[in-house]
């Protein structure tokens, strides 16, 4: 008994494109000391100086989306729970080491450096801090506004408007 063999696709051809390969452009990353301040005020901890950073300090509109979409699939946008990267290992476990993310920064400030996120440390009594992500470790993920709206309403509140 022989085996049926079935095609459902055309053989792939082989396309040669003559010609220089396109250049791809890589966004620069910049390495430099740990850009939140917070960290540095632990007694006896010094972060690192060799942190690489996906932006420089005063990036382009463009590459702000980009970051921000990109870290946001990791979890960090408005409402995230954080913790300090760069802090002594056990200060992540305390609720009282946390923060939470009160703004993605869509644009720039003009002349003051660019920081993604304004975090609200919950051990602080300042006002909120600008964070980056490669500065900070997600505890909990920030949420979209319908999944928000799914969570109170199946606890019983009656949401008259969805927008």
């Amino acid at each position: 008994m022989t085996a049926k063999t079935y095609q459902f696709f055309p053989n792939p051809e082989v396309i040669e494109i003559k010609g220089e390969a396109p250049m791809l452009v890589e966004t620069s990353k910049e390495v430099s000391n740990c850009r939140l301040k917070s960290s540095s005020k632990s007694r006896g901890y010094q972060p690192p100086s060799d942190i690489e950073y996906a932006l420089p300090p005063h990036p382009a509109f463009v590459d702000i989306r980009e970051y921000l979409e990109k870290n946001e699939i990791k979890g960090y946008g408005t409402g995230a729970i954080v913790a300090r990267r760069f802090a002594l290992n056990w200060r992540w476990k305390f609720v009282s080491q946390w923060g939470v993310i009160l703004i993605a920064n869509r644009h720039t400030s003009g002349s003051f450096p660019y920081a993604p996120y304004r975090v609200k440390w919950f051990d602080e009594q300042e006002p909120e801090e600008g964070a980056w992500a490669e500065d900070l470790i997600v505890i909990h993920p920030c949420v979209d506004e319908s999944y928000l709206s799914d969570i109170v309403e199946s606890q019983g509140i009656v949401i008259e408007d969805k927008r």
